[in-house]
């Protein structure tokens, strides 16, 4: 039993460490993404608050030369 064991072991085990390395390179691809997606967030987040800014700056402009 432990000589099936230890063939089955031998058989299996380095299709094991190759799939958990696979799936480390997965999860740090996923990690990565995820960091892009959020930068790339926080970077359309300020793009708009600064056109906003803009608009309101045009606006108060625009404003005080009517009034």
């Amino acid at each position: 039993m432990a000589e099936l064991r230890q063939a089955l072991q031998g058989h299996y085990q380095p299709k094991i460490d190759g799939l958990h390395a696979e799936l480390d390179a997965a999860k740090a691809d996923a990690a990565s993404a995820w960091r892009a997606k959020e930068e790339l967030g926080m970077e359309l987040k300020q793009a708009f608050m600064k056109q906003v800014s803009q608009l309101n700056l045009e606006t108060a402009s625009i404003t005080s030369k009517i009034l």
